[in-house]
């Protein structure tokens, strides 16, 4: 595996630069993934978009490791091949990149609230779904991104 940048979203507004450290629990974790402590990030934006419950979030930061590094496939984690999911398992380097702006933050949050239960919950059935909003969100990412 090479050594490239991943994304990680988040409602804190931290600092432009932080150190993230592994952590073993987390609010989007299903109970019965592995308990190993781990930064979860995606290689793409979409892909920590649809992987998330983006309801409970009223902001969205995008922060991206500050250099490239190796990230290991994660365990028991039914929808990664849709979301593009991946560990990093030491404390890394993120940077800040972007946040959405308001216009695309109401899109997304209609789009999950519209399918509750269908976004990320890695069953045969929200896969479609997955697939289908994945390509929606990064189109809403491409266009509008505030600098």
């Amino acid at each position: 595996m090479k050594k490239q940048y991943y994304y990680h979203i988040t409602e804190q507004n931290w600092d432009k630069e932080i150190l993230l450290y592994p952590k073993e629990n987390g609010d989007n974790r299903d109970e019965e993934e592995t308990k190993t402590p781990r930064i979860c990030v995606a290689k793409t934006i979409e892909g920590c978009l649809i992987a998330i419950y983006l309801q409970d979030l009223n902001t969205i930061n995008i922060y991206r490791t500050k250099e490239k590094v190796l990230a290991q496939s994660p365990i028991g984690v039914c929808d990664s091949k849709i979301t593009g999911e991946m560990w990093i398992t030491k404390p890394t380097k993120f940077v800040f990149i972007n946040n959405l702006d308001n216009k695309i933050n109401r899109k997304i949050h209609y789009i999950d609230r519209c399918n509750v239960g269908l976004l990320g919950d890695g069953e045969e059935g929200s896969k479609k779904w997955q697939r289908k909003y994945k390509k929606i969100f990064k189109k809403l990412v491409e266009n509008h991104l505030i600098a």
